[in-house]
């Protein structure tokens, strides 16, 4: 078994005296063209809520097992001035709710209240505590960053909160009530600052000689098996890469997708580009195809989250993200291209776009869906709700640049007309995947 790499995090979670059973994190891959068994090089491990990471090296069935051992939190010290302590929320980032433990010192009132970047307050809560550990849940309606601030008499603590999307529960703090002894973990000497809290973000990157990088991202609570799909390095342009591509922080399904693909296209001729849209069942069968088969996903600018529309709900249903202001282009580490292709592919940027439509002299929806980019009409996402419009009727695909603040540029095309133009980052379009 050549092909597997344990990552095991020992984490006895102490909660009311009992002890949990250890986490396993398994990795293994495959390749996304054979889809026979690869050996990994090493899996890089970055923590992405604490800023930490660590890597496992060796093709061999357990490598250089990391183990990581868990520090209890202790009740702080009588002689300390703090009345009180906070620690950190648990998942985070998070969608829907999160949970934070406190620990009274000596029994009080403790005040606590989120107020999002703007200062506003988003939910609060006000009770007097008996000493001891207690636990509380916060839950978000929107996909923000926030700031949980806890306060007595004598004390005050702030910690950051991240959503990223909204719950069944709106915005509220809810007591869950008392608890034991707490637990986190800290690594041994082999993964040296490596930090891990239940339910954090983590990145695994994975390598494999002759094939490109692939990133996983998860918020482990339990022992999971991870399988990466790997690119060989190098392609002939002209074949076909089938990807597996995984729900979560990107894609917004589970789908095995065959993409296309071709080059020579008069404008890029160098350029390698796939022949149908990211997250599309196949290539679209006219250029008024309006199925969503055919259309494939749909992304905010700048966003890694993906989104599918079947014409009657938009998965992942989360809150539409309606206000982006930040004065850059589409970052790689949020490109789509990037993550669920591999190490090569990127979006198309505005130059590419206008030297393709320059090049192939496109002048209405006609010259893209007759180039062999097959560029269709599949709509996109409303800029302030992400309700699907104009699939079959309107083709828009973003490039990389974008206009300004608010502005992204991207490609669109109707029946009459083919340009660049600009539309808010908010609005959600359709993408198409190149590289050199």
């Amino acid at each position: 078994m050549k092909n597997i790499l344990i990552l095991i995090l020992f984490i006895i979670l102490i909660i009311n005296g009992f002890s949990q059973t250890p986490v396993t994190l398994t990795f293994q891959a495959k390749d996304s063209l054979t889809q026979s068994s690869l050996a990994l090089d090493s899996v890089k491990v970055t923590n992405l809520a604490e800023n930490c990471d660590t890597t496992i090296y060796g093709a061999v069935s357990v490598l250089n097992v990391v183990a990581l051992w868990p520090v209890g939190i202790e009740d702080p010290a009588t002689g300390s001035s703090e009345t009180f302590t906070v620690t950190q929320n648990t998942p985070n980032p998070f969608r829907g709710s999160t949970l934070v433990r406190i620990y009274m010192k000596n029994s009080g009132e403790l005040n606590l209240s989120v107020n999002d970047n703007q200062g506003k307050q988003r939910s609060e809560y006000h009770n007097t505590l008996e000493k001891g550990w207690h636990l509380f849940g916060v839950s978000a309606n929107s996909a923000m960053l926030m700031f949980l601030n806890v306060s007595d008499n004598s004390t005050t603590k702030t910690i950051k909160l991240l959503s990223t999307g909204a719950g069944n529960e709106g915005d509220r703090i809810s007591y869950k009530g008392m608890t034991g002894q707490v637990s986190t973990l800290k690594s041994s000497p082999n993964a040296a600052g490596f930090i891990f809290y239940l339910g954090n973000q983590l990145q695994y990157t994975a390598y494999a000689g002759g094939y490109q990088e692939r990133i996983l991202t998860d918020n482990p609570v339990s022992s999971e098996t991870y399988t990466f799909a790997l690119l060989p390095a190098v392609f002939t342009c002209g074949s076909s890469i089938t990807i597996n591509h995984v729900a979560g922080a990107v894609a917004p399904v589970n789908k095995t997708v065959t993409y296309g693909t071709v080059t020579n296209i008069p404008g890029e001729p160098s350029k390698c580009w796939i022949t149908s849209n990211l997250g599309a069942d196949h290539q679209a069968t006219a250029k008024d195809d309006a199925t969503e088969a055919s259309a494939g996903w749909y992304w905010q600018f700048n966003r890694k989250q993906g989104y599918k529309h079947d014409g009657m709900a938009r998965t992942p249903n989360s809150t539409w993200i309606n206000s982006i202001n930040e004065n850059n282009d589409w970052a790689p580490a949020n490109d789509p291209c990037v993550l669920e292709l591999g190490s090569g592919w990127r979006l198309a940027t505005q130059v590419e776009w206008t030297n393709t439509d320059a090049g192939g002299n496109w002048t209405n929806w006609d010259g893209p869906w007759n180039s062999a980019l097959k560029l269709h009409a599949a709509g996109r996402l409303n800029v302030s709700n992400g309700a699907l419009e104009y699939r079959g009727s309107d083709g828009g695909y973003w490039s990389s640049n974008q206009f300004d603040a608010q502005n992204g540029r991207f490609l669109s095309f109707v029946y009459n007309l083919c340009g660049m133009f600009l539309n808010g980052k908010t609005s959600g379009f359709t993408v198409r995947c190149v590289k050199e």
